[in-house]
C-alpha cells in the first residue's frame, strides 16, 4: 500500500533560476544514541542555503529535534514503515531541517533524538547564494508493501516547473534491501536522470538522498520509484520525502552601499552583519545578558524576538551607520503588543532602534489609542510619524524611513509617505540600540534591518520592499 501524505502550501512559477548544489557533507551514522553529530560541509559562505537531513528509526513515533538556528518548515518530517521494531522491520523518520549560512558556523551540528532511537543517520548539503530567495516545499508518501519495487506517491502536487530541482530524502526500515535506479515521474514534467549523492546504512536502517532537475510545468503528484533486492517481510518498508527547491531572482541589497544590514535567520548574539558595498558585512549586533531569541520562522527564516522587557542588541556607534544629515533605514518587524503612547517625549515608546545615552536618534512604535503609530525622531523636537494601518499589531510592517538634512519622511508596507521638517542629528558617538532605548522595549519581532548613510530614492526603496516580499513570501500591504 502506498500513501500520499502532506504538502506544504505551493509559491508561485515565474522569475527562476535554477537551484545549485554547492557541497555535501560526510554522512554519518548511529546506533541507539540520544543524539547525532553531523558535521559541516566544507566551505560555507554567509548567504548560501544549509539543507540538514536525518533518518532515524523509532519505536514510538516521536520525530528528531530541530537543533538551534534551524527551521522544520510545514510538512518537512514525514513517517512510515511495516512491521514490527527490529533489524527487518518498523517505523521510519525522515526529517529535513533548513537554514540560512551565516558564514561563521563552526563545529558538529548535533541533533538531539527521541529516547529509544534505534538508529539514525544524517548528512548536511549547501546550495549557491542567489541574487533571489529560496521557495521550499514538501510533499512525501510512504511504502508500505515489502517486495522488489519502491513506490511512492506525493501527498500533493508541489508546483513543479522548469529548472526546479526535487531533493528526495528516502529512509527504509532496514539495511538488507539494496536500492538502484531511482527516479521520479510526473505528468507534464521530464526529470533529468538522478544524482544519487548519498546511500547510508546501519543495522536497522537505509538513508538515500537523491536530486532530480525538472523540465516542464508539472500537474498531479510526483511519483518516486527505485528497484529492490533483498526483501523480506517486513522490509524494506519507509518513506520518501521531496522537497521542490527553487530559486526565485529578486532585488539584491547587497549591491547598495549599507552600512548596516542584518536578517533572518536569526539564532542569537551576534545578530552577523550580512555584506554589500558598504560596511555592513563587517558589523554585527551583540548582547550578553539578554539577547532576544529565534522567533517562529517566516519563509523559513527566523527574526529575533524581542520580549518587551530587557531584550536588545548592541551595535557600534551610530556614527558608521548614517550621518547628522542624512540617511534611510528599512525594518521589517511584527508588534506583538504596543502599550506605551508617551507624547511628551518619543524617544520613550517601543524602541525599534536609535542611539542610547542622550536621546538624538531613534525609530519607535506608540500605541496611539490601539490603533499603532511609528515614527522616526531627530533631535528634541522634530519628528514623522505615520499609522501603522490595518491590524497594529500580529502583523508584519515593512517601515522605511529617510532624511537629507531637510526633510524627514516615513512610509509602511510601501504607502504613501509623510513627511516633516528634519533636524540635524546632535551627536552619533552612542552606540546603535536595538530593541532598546532608556528602558523603552520591542515588544515583538525584527526579521530584517538595514541602514545607511544615503538618502534612497523612491526607486531603491520600492525595490527593497520587492526583496522584502519576495525572501519572505510576505504581501506587505
Amino acid at each position: 500500500m502506498r500513501l500520499g501524505l502532506g504538502l506544504s502550501i505551493c509559491q508561485p512559477r515565474g522569475g527562476l533560476a535554477g537551484v545549485a548544489m554547492s557541497g555535501s557533507g560526510t554522512a554519518v551514522t548511529a546506533g541507539i544514541v540520544a543524539q547525532i553529530s553531523v558535521p559541516l560541509v566544507a566551505n560555507i559562505s554567509a548567504g548560501q542555503l544549509l539543507v540538514l537531513v536525518i533518518a532515524h528509526k523509532h519505536a514510538t513515533e516521536a520525530i528528531a529535534t530541530p537543533p538551534t538556528g534551524w527551521t522544520a518548515l510545514p510538512n518537512s518530517v514525514a513517517t512510515g514503515g511495516s512491521g514490527a521494531q527490529g533489524t527487518s522491520g518498523g517505523i521510519v523518520y525522515a526529517s529535513i531541517f533548513t537554514r540560512e549560512a551565516t558564514g561563521s558556523e563552526s563545529g558538529d551540528v548535533v541533533v538531539d533524538l527521541p529516547a529509544t532511537t534505534s538508529a539514525s543517520a544524517g548528512q548536511m548539503f549547501s546550495f549557491q547564494r542567489p541574487v533571489a530567495s529560496y521557495s521550499l516545499t514538501f510533499t512525501s508518501g510512504v511504502d508500505s508493501t515489502p517486495d522488489n519495487s519502491w513506490i511512492v506517491a506525493g501527498g500533493g502536487d508541489p508546483g513543479v516547473t522548469t529548472n526546479d530541482l526535487l531533493f528526495c530524502l528516502t529512509a527504509v526500515n532496514s539495511q538488507n534491501s539494496t536500492f538502484t535506479g531511482e527516479s521520479l515521474a510526473q505528468t507534464g514534467v521530464t526529470y533529468n536522470p538522478q544524482t544519487k549523492h548519498t546511500d547510508a546504512n546501519i543495522s536497522r536502517l537505509r538513508m538515500i538522498v537523491t536530486t532530480h532537475r525538472a523540465t516542464g510545468n508539472g500537474a498531479g503528484v510526483p511519483t518516486f520509484t527505485a528497484s529492490v533486492t533483498g526483501s523480506e517481510t517486513s522490509q524494506p518498508a519507509g518513506v520518501t520525502l521531496m522537497m521542490r527547491m527553487r530559486s526565485s531572482v529578486l532585488f539584491d541589497p547587497g549591491s547598495l552601499a549599507l552600512q548596516g544590514f542584518w536578517r533572518g535567520s536569526f539564532g542569537g548574539s551576534p545578530w552577523v552583519g550580512v555584506s554589500s558595498q558598504g560596511g555592513s558585512g563587517s558589523r554585527n549586533l551583540t548582547e550578553a545578558t539578554n539577547p532576544p531569541t529565534a522567533g517562529t520562522a517566516v519563509n523559513g527564516f527566523t527574526p529575533a524576538l524581542f520580549d518587551g522587557t530587557n531584550d536588545e542588541l548592541t551595535g557600534a556607534a551610530c556614527s558608521n551607520f548614517i550621518t547628522t544629515t542624512n540617511f534611510s533605514f528599512g525594518a521589517l518587524v511584527n508588534f506583538a503588543a504596543l502599550s506605551i503612547d508617551n507624547t511628551s517625549n518619543y524617544f520613550l515608546n517601543h524602541t525599534i532602534f536609535g542611539t542610547t545615552g542622550t536621546a538624538e536618534w531613534a525609530v519607535y512604535a506608540r500605541a496611539n489609542g490601539g490603533a499603532g503609530l511609528v515614527g522616526c525622531a531627530t533631535g528634541a523636537s522634530n519628528r514623522v510619524e505615520i499609522a501603522l494601518g490595518g491590524a497594529g499589531t500580529g502583523a508584519w510592517k515593512y517601515v522605511q524611513g529617510k532624511s537629507n538634512g531637510t526633510t524627514l519622511s516615513i512610509r509602511v508596507n510601501g504607502g504613501t509617505a509623510v513627511t516633516a521638517t528634519a533636524s540635524t542629528i546632535g551627536s552619533l558617538a552612542a552606540a546603535l540600540n536595538v530593541g532598546d532605548l532608556a528602558s523603552s522595549f520591542l515588544n515583538g519581532s525584527l526579521l530584517d534591518l538595514y541602514l545607511t548613510t544615503q538618502h534612497f530614492s523612491l526607486a531603491t526603496e520600492d525595490s527593497l520592499l520587492s526583496y522584502a516580499r519576495g525572501r519572505y513570501a510576505l504581501a506587505l500591504t
